[in-house]
């Protein structure tokens, strides 16, 4: 985070910081005493400066506030506690034949300058702090927003006229020659709109949990399907703690059963797997003859909530024959 100003600013500040040190502590009413407090202030705020600046670059969050501030201090106080040296010795040379190198005169002029010091660096950082905290609320806002429009874009495609057309004339089909795989078509229709309304308003989730939905949800389109639709899930036994953001996998598979050809002339089968710190998800390029027109939301929203998680972007890959989307999984 850089705080933004006017370096003449600046030095009309160290000037005056500078007069008032001297009317406070010094007490010395001359033009020599004056370019010293000056010089004194100038040395110590702008490495006081320089440090902040770092420090915001090197810790630049709200989380990292804790160890910025301990930067700072500590690096602060070295400095001054060495520049303050250099300064007495300085002066020894300025004026030949006074003592400034010697341990009462330099821990009284370091109180002082320590004192100056932070007072000037916790403006700063009060200033970078509130700065941070502002962003991360706007940030936080986002993300409600982010995730209210990947609740609606989700809900309005499951539960949108073809989606209930294709899942009751599914239902209609096989109540009369199989009763008992009716009643499962109906108890995992209700988990995986049971998932949606309990997980919906989280911004992650287990794999585990999220691959549970989506067994749910790949039997209904199975039912639907028929044959012409298959997958194969594999996930590393170490991973399946890792978060995901709800309802990404579900995206990803709406996307591929809108724009993809599944018959039994071409049978899909869609792959779900870890690779690395990522869930895989990919599938053979078999464009429906009448392709359904493409808003692109589903991809750049979950792209956007996992940048406003402070994850890896998704990573796509597409070729001719297959299209691949990699989803970042983040450590508990």
């Amino acid at each position: 985070m850089r705080i933004k100003h006017s370096p003449l600013l600046r030095y009309v500040a160290i000037v005056l910081v500078g007069l008032l040190v001297g009317l406070l502590f010094v007490r010395i009413f001359s033009w020599t005493a004056l370019v010293m407090n000056i010089l004194y202030t100038l040395v110590y705020w702008e490495g006081a400066w320089v440090i902040s600046s770092f420090s915001r670059k090197k810790y630049s969050t709200f989380e990292d506030t804790r160890k910025r501030v301990i930067f700072q201090a500590v690096g602060i106080a070295l400095y001054v506690a060495a520049a303050n040296f250099l300064m007495c010795g300085l002066l020894e040379l300025i004026f030949p034949g006074e003592d400034y190198i010697n341990l009462p005169y330099y821990l009284g002029t370091l109180k002082i300058s320590l004192f100056i010091t932070a007072l000037i660096t916790s403006i700063y950082e009060a200033l970078n702090f509130f700065d941070l905290w502002r962003k991360a609320k706007l940030d936080t806002e986002k993300l409600k927003q982010e995730n209210l429009l990947a609740q609606y874009e989700t809900l309005k495609n499951q539960v949108n006229p073809h989606f209930l057309f294709n899942s009751l004339n599914t239902l209609v089909s096989i109540i009369p020659e199989d009763p008992k795989l009716a009643v499962d078509f109906v108890q995992k229709l209700s988990n995986f709109y049971r998932y949606i309304l309990q997980y919906r308003d989280q911004d992650l989730v287990s794999l585990d949990t999220e691959l549970e939905a989506i067994e749910a949800y790949l039997f209904l389109q199975h039912m639907r399907f028929g044959e012409s639709l298959s997958w194969n899930i594999e996930v590393d036994n170490r991973l399946h703690n890792r978060l995901i953001p709800p309802l990404s996998i579900q995206i990803l598979l709406e996307n591929v059963v809108k724009h993809n050809t599944i018959s039994r002339q071409k049978p899909l089968r869609i792959e779900i797997r870890t690779e690395g710190e990522y869930l895989l998800v990919s599938n053979p390029v078999q464009p429906k003859r009448t392709s359904e027109p493409s808003t692109r939301l589903g991809l750049a929203n979950l792209s956007e909530r996992l940048l406003l998680l402070g994850t890896d972007n998704l990573v796509i890959e597409q070729t001719e024959s297959r299209f691949t989307v990699k989803i970042p999984l983040r450590h508990p």
